[in-house]
């Protein structure tokens, strides 16, 4: 996965990886040959905002401003 990342994801760190990594897993779920086989989208809306509170919260761990 390293090779199709953009340098600047990797560098910037904070789980950028494991935030791209999350969201191609999720984009081949949506893309599934069978209708059935495929999430409906409010279960791809509640991963997406998932991913994104899971990186807000690594952010604002890495810089100290962990409110737990």
């Amino acid at each position: 996965m390293r090779k199709i990342l953009d340098l600047m994801l990797i560098i910037q760190g904070l789980g950028m990886e494991e935030a791209v990594r999350r969201a191609l897993i999720l984009a081949l779920m949506c893309m599934g040959e069978e209708t059935i086989s495929r999430p409906i989208i409010s279960k791809v809306l509640d991963a997406l905002e998932d991913l994104v509170k899971w990186r807000e919260k690594r952010r604002k761990r890495a810089f100290g401003m962990d409110d737990e």
